[in-house]
């Protein structure tokens, strides 16, 4: 490195350390993990396109921009900035990212990818609780047959979801106006975080264990869908059926020889499956459109699935209602929670459909705790 020639009043030991980091001569530093402006817009972009099933980055060759105004145009990469220049291939004027993004499909022949909707987990509001709940307490307080954490889950993470999920419980059996104990569903039920996934695997219910599994990365909001998973598979069970979802097949069940416990409840959820979940309800259209996509998953229109989602429905409006915040145990259900260009596929009850889902689903769970 040089040294100046007149350093004024500096002393030369003052001098060497602003030639060593850049600030005496015209020379620009990064820090050693910097992004460029390319790779900072193909980690936002990738996940749009479908990435790493239907392209490969170096073939991304337009990114869509925000301008002023509201609206968004394709620009390619120079250096360190964006480019635009009109095209006669599109009109190079978008009102939103999605039209944007569809567009930049259209010119690299990519096929379009299926809206999903995803809960918004970057959003979610922790609990602070004034103490921190042991595992121990945890499967106390709720019943459970045992608590699984997954070997890589760092202590500090593993306490956010112990304190988070026994809050979440905790409003849970306020808003169904049972005992915290009645959580468990009879010491039967296991809870398992982030322990039986890998990657991105999704929050899940195994009905052949009987365990809520709450993912590291979409664990958080889905308390609530997984938990009533475990409600559907106690009534299974309830008539022999183990490892099964009685929603799947409730149709088809002898109700004539079927003892009395919980056949109240299992006559409820028949009505709610076959009158409010059917094929002419906006909510199995929306629901359909979903799974109707090219490239989607036929889950959306799952017996069990369209109910696990309604009962999520129902704990947001209550929680609504009794001006209780817990994201943890449910959020993104609401229409305004997803953009207005997929209002038509949300996937959960809207309206007077929502409102009648939620008399019904207030009536099932006050039945089977009455059992």
């Amino acid at each position: 490195m040089g040294i100046p020639k007149k350093t004024g009043r500096q002393h030369i030991r003052d001098v060497y350390p602003l030639y060593a980091v850049g600030r005496g001569e015209n020379r620009t530093y990064k820090t050693p993990f910097a992004l460029t402006l390319r790779q900072s817009s193909l980690i936002h972009l990738l996940p749009k396109l479908g990435w790493p099933y239907t392209i490969k980055p170096y073939n991304v060759d337009l990114f869509p921009v925000a301008f002023e105004g509201g609206f968004y145009r394709l620009c390619s990469i120079q250096g360190k900035r964006f480019v635009y220049k009109e095209t006669e291939e599109f009109p190079n004027k978008f009102k939103s990212e999605t039209d944007a993004i569809n567009a930049l499909r259209c010119h690299m022949n990519l096929d379009v990818s299926p809206y999903i909707p995803r809960k918004k987990i970057e959003t979610i509001r922790n609990i602070q609780l004034s103490y921190d709940v042991t595992p121990e307490q945890f499967i106390n307080t709720f019943n459970f047959r045992g608590v699984q954490f997954g070997s890589s889950m760092p202590d500090k993470e593993r306490q956010l979801f112990v304190n988070n999920s026994f809050y979440a419980f905790k409003v849970l059996a306020h808003i169904l106006e049972i005992p915290d104990g009645w959580i468990g569903l009879g010491g039967q039920l296991g809870i398992a975080f982030g322990a039986r996934g890998q990657g991105k695997a999704s929050a899940h219910y195994e009905p052949d264990l009987n365990i809520i599994n709450l993912t590291r990365r979409s664990g958080p909001g889905a308390i609530s869908h997984e938990w009533f998973h475990g409600v559907d598979a106690l009534l299974a069970r309830s008539r022999g059926y183990e490892g099964k979802l009685i929603s799947e097949f409730i149709t088809g069940v002898d109700m004539e020889n079927a003892p009395d416990k919980f056949r109240k409840n299992i006559l409820l959820m028949r009505n709610i499956i076959t009158k409010q979940l059917c094929s002419g309800t906006k909510y199995f259209n929306q629901s359909q459109k979903l799974a109707g996509q090219k490239g989607a998953r036929k889950y959306w229109i799952e017996r069990s699935e369209m109910l696990a989602r309604a009962f999520e429905a129902f704990v947001q409006d209550s929680l609504i209602s009794k001006g209780i915040s817990c994201d943890w145990l449910v959020m993104d259900t609401l229409l305004s929670d997803v953009p207005k260009e997929h209002h038509d596929k949300h996937p959960y009850p809207q309206g007077d459909e929502r409102k009648n889902l939620n008399y019904s689903m207030f009536n099932l769970m006050k039945g089977i705790w009455s059992n």
